[in-house]
């Protein structure tokens, strides 16, 4: 696993097309989210190479005067037809990602049978009290009640933590781990993933990557593929964009500077809708009221902010809704037992006089496959976490410890005060020298992470590897036997990163990153050995939340 420091890496221009591939590219897009028709005029108004500008004006010209024409002077059923050529794909040609929020989420909410299921994974904002889930449940439960039973929220948001600690724990996290011939249905019918400030940690990640990473890129790219794939349809909720104290100054989108826009790359890739929180109180009119949106200069939403998050989020659903069937057009204007004012929004993007058929529940088509991975390469193992912070796991991270010479189990003040520390129970050490041993759980590859806290605070370092010797001695040189790595890897405990959270680096790549023959019956076993910090903050303190096995 690597954590690269590489600038971000973005998909280069296509190249421009031919006169003869022009106007078949340009018309493809017609059928793109919005304004397809204005959008269309703008690009070909850019030219042609080997066009002349009096050539491509007197086009334009004439192509805007046509349609124009046949759209105000047409009777209303080519008006009608004119106008169906310009609507969105329909569900059953849509990416994956749409096509489950249509069968999966959309499907539920019409019939009205089967109570709803979300998920969340994200950070602290996702897991504060009566966070945005739990108003989102309360509104689908007030608007689209099931018979058999209210919509749920499984909420699997862990403070203080990174989402790469989510891109290979999200089995566990949910406790689902589907095999090729299994039909066991997902826990969860929708899943929600915030995180915001701590990805501003994170490396970017690069494009076409072979080899394991942690970075914002990768790991959202290991999210989305991971709940895609069980099958259960993603909806991003950005919150990060606020530079500066939003208490004291005008705050500025942050956006573009923030984890934000490469969790966006990612999301694009992949037909993922963003909830923007961000932009929403970027745009709000009076900045002076915007500090009653959050409990603290701008990271962790009040009560008013959670509820306006989970407002946006049902305005996502509602617009899903709206979009029907195949035979449907642009904005489906038969509603599904709701009035108010944002419907006559929504039926104002589409045309007047169109008929509003009753949208079609068959599901006939096969799930599109999966896009092709763009940041992360590699192969994508199956991971087991045991974790302090993963509530089912708890037991087996305590029967797992060998022997522990200077390290305990329990919630300490280290974190930032007893009110931030109480939901970050894990195995800590106080002095440098503390060795912990703990047996790995499966019948893996010989993949191995560690989960552990960094943080701006004092913090000593850790050599980590992994072996098949149990024994508590004084380091790793007085070992015999295959270790891997071959070197004790070395995990800092301190960063400049003005946070206090719980990240996860790989330790073991596989069995051939061993240095020796390993031996199958034998048990494998994670070592932890404290040392002073070579950089940072020196201190004598660190903090291991668990580990991940793959399979």
């Amino acid at each position: 696993m690597t954590r690269t420091s590489s600038p971000p890496s973005y998909t280069s221009l296509p190249s421009s097309p031919t006169e003869e591939e022009f106007p078949k590219r340009w018309l493809s897009r017609l059928s793109l989210r919005k304004g397809s028709l204005p959008a269309y005029f703008a690009e070909i108004g850019r030219g042609v190479p080997g066009r002349s500008t009096s050539r491509r004006s007197g086009l334009v010209l004439l192509l805007a005067a046509l349609l124009l024409v046949s759209l105000t002077t047409l009777s209303p059923s080519t008006q009608t037809h004119l106008v169906s050529q310009f609507r969105r794909s329909h569900p059953d040609n849509a990416p994956r990602n749409l096509q489950l929020i249509q069968r999966r989420v959309v499907r539920k909410l019409q019939v009205r049978e089967e109570p709803l299921v979300i998920g969340v994974a994200g950070g602290s904002i996702s897991k504060m009290p009566s966070a945005y889930g739990e108003h989102l449940v309360a509104w689908l439960n007030r608007n689209y009640a099931a018979r058999r039973g209210p919509h749920k929220l499984v909420n699997a948001a862990i403070p203080a933590s990174e989402s790469g600690v989510s891109s290979i724990c999200l089995n566990t996290l949910f406790g689902f781990r589907p095999t090729a011939h299994d039909s066991t249905e997902p826990p969860i019918d929708l899943l929600l993933v915030e995180f915001a400030y701590n990805d501003n940690a994170l490396p970017v990640g690069r494009e076409g990557n072979p080899e394991f990473e942690i970075s914002r890129t990768a790991n959202f790219e290991r999210i989305f593929r991971t709940a895609l794939s069980w099958p259960v349809p993603v909806i991003v909720v950005e919150v990060a964009g606020f530079a500066g104290d939003i208490r004291v100054a005008t705050p500025n989108n942050w956006f573009f500077r923030s984890s934000g826009l490469d969790h966006a790359l990612v999301a694009q890739h992949y037909s993922v809708p963003i909830v923007d929180f961000a932009l929403q109180l970027y745009t709000y009119p009076d900045a002076s009221d915007l500090p009653k949106f959050f409990v603290d200069s701008g990271i962790h939403p009040s009560p008013a902010g959670h509820n306006l998050i989970a407002s946006l989020i049902a305005q996502e659903l509602v617009f899903h809704l709206s979009l029907g069937s195949s035979d449907t057009p642009l904005v489906n204007l038969q509603l599904p037992n709701i009035s108010g004012v944002s419907w006559s929004r929504l039926a104002s993007s589409s045309v007047h006089g169109l008929p509003s058929p009753t949208p079609s529940l068959e599901i006939a088509s096969p799930l599109r496959p999966l896009p092709a991975p763009r940041w992360q390469l590699g192969s994508s193992p199956s991971w087991d976490c045991v974790s302090s912070q993963i509530g089912p796991t708890v037991a087996l991270l305590k029967k797992s410890v060998v022997a522990s010479d200077g390290w305990e189990y329990g919630v300490d003040l280290s974190d930032g005060g007893q009110t931030r520390s109480g939901s970050r129970p894990g195995l800590t050490a106080n002095s440098t020298g503390a060795h912990l041993v703990l047996r790995l759980t499966g019948d893996g590859d010989g993949r191995t992470a560690l989960l552990y806290r960094r943080s701006w605070q004092e913090s000593a370092d850790a050599l980590v590897w992994v072996d098949q010797n149990p024994d508590d001695v004084a380091g790793w040189e007085e070992r015999e036997g295959p270790r891997c790595p071959p070197e004790p890897k070395l995990l800092q405990g301190s960063w400049d990163t003005p946070s206090t959270q719980m990240v996860i680096d790989e330790i073991c790549a596989s069995r051939r990153s061993w240095s020796g023959r390993i031996e199958a019956e034998k048990e494998s076993f994670l070592h932890l050995l404290t040392v002073p910090a070579r950089t940072g903050k020196a201190g004598t303190y660190f903090k291991s939340y668990g580990f991940a096995t793959a399979e």
